[in-house]
């Protein structure tokens, strides 16, 4: 299985790209080992981009943003992981639906990581890039046969919003909590 042909393709083509996920069963830990975590590691490292273009990012500023950038995912996937396989019984039934929804979770995450790595290696943030996080939304939608539910089933929708919520409540926790800390030193 050709996972970086499959994030294309969620990018390209949603449809296609869950139909060549279907056909095989890949354990969810072979999912964070080939997938999350290896680009969970190019996003903090894409963090120090901002040294080449400013010169008041300093890498203590840099290895902040790493650090925020790879926990906010990290933690959020393992908060929506433990949520929508735990409290949605009618979705969630067993084994093999947890690691559907599991997965799902895992691509969803690599279209927005994609797009924060776009973000981190451009000279100035582009706000409209934001945009494209709703994106989600019809990647998830488009799951609806890989997870076993119908097209306009409520649980794609909650999958979507927890996949581009959780991260952002994450990160803006994260960035608060150091904002207090850098304004009392």
């Amino acid at each position: 299985m050709n996972f970086a042909k499959n994030i294309l393709l969620l990018f390209l083509s949603p449809a296609d790209a869950w139909d060549n996920i279907k056909k095989y069963s890949v354990p969810v830990g072979l999912m964070l080992s080939k997938v999350l975590y290896p680009m969970l590691a190019v996003l903090a490292v894409t963090a120090f981009a901002e040294m080449f273009y400013r010169e008041e990012a300093s890498l203590a500023y840099c290895i902040q943003k790493a650090i925020i950038d790879f926990a906010k995912y990290f933690f959020a996937y393992h908060i929506c992981s433990y949520i929508l396989t735990g409290f949605f019984p009618p979705v969630v039934n067993d084994k093999e639906t947890a690691n559907r929804v599991n997965n799902s979770i895992i691509y969803n995450f690599s279209v927005l990581i994609l797009l924060n790595i776009i973000n981190n290696l451009l000279p100035t943030p582009w706000l409209f890039i934001n945009i494209f996080y709703l994106y989600v939304f019809i990647t998830s939608h488009k799951a609806a046969e890989y997870i076993g539910v119908k097209s306009n089933h409520i649980f794609l929708y909650i999958l979507a919003a927890f996949c581009i919520v959780v991260p952002f409540f994450i990160g803006y926790l994260l960035n608060i909590s150091l904002s207090f800390t850098h304004a009392g030193a």
